[in-house]
């Protein structure tokens, strides 16, 4: 069962593509923010709710947490609890790769499709 998360830093942006619920932003321009579309991306934060290109051309923004506990939708292979976290081409949260950007740390384990608590561990560098 997915837990809520607890932010410490939420911002808003505008958004510069469609966005899915619960999966990894990077930035794209100034106060903008874009999908993240490849495991060493430098991503920004976990974007809360869903943005339709149809609501970005209405000035529907983003509400993206950047630190602090997130709910994130977990992709392929699945997730266990305690492990690092790195996502995917999708924004979505799967086990440590090499040459794979960290995102944070597992608070429950899960499966693909699930939703889990991560710790968000922005900064870090490229997984060797």
């Amino acid at each position: 069962m997915a837990e809520g998360g607890n932010s410490i830093l939420e911002l808003g942006f505008d958004a510069a593509a469609a966005l899915t619920q619960y999966t990894a932003v990077k930035l794209s321009a100034n106060q903008t923010v874009t999908p993240v579309t490849a495991e060493g991306d430098a991503w920004i934060g976990i974007a809360q709710f869903a943005v339709t290109s149809g609501e970005i051309l209405e000035g529907k923004g983003a509400t993206v947490w950047l630190m602090g506990t997130s709910l994130i939708k977990v992709g392929t292979g699945g997730i266990t609890l305690g492990n690092i976290v790195v996502m995917d081409a999708s924004g979505q949260a799967v086990a440590s790769n090499t040459g794979a950007r960290p995102l944070g740390i597992a608070l429950n384990t899960g499966v693909a499709g699930d939703l889990i608590p991560v710790l968000l561990t922005p900064g870090l560098p490229l997984i060797p």
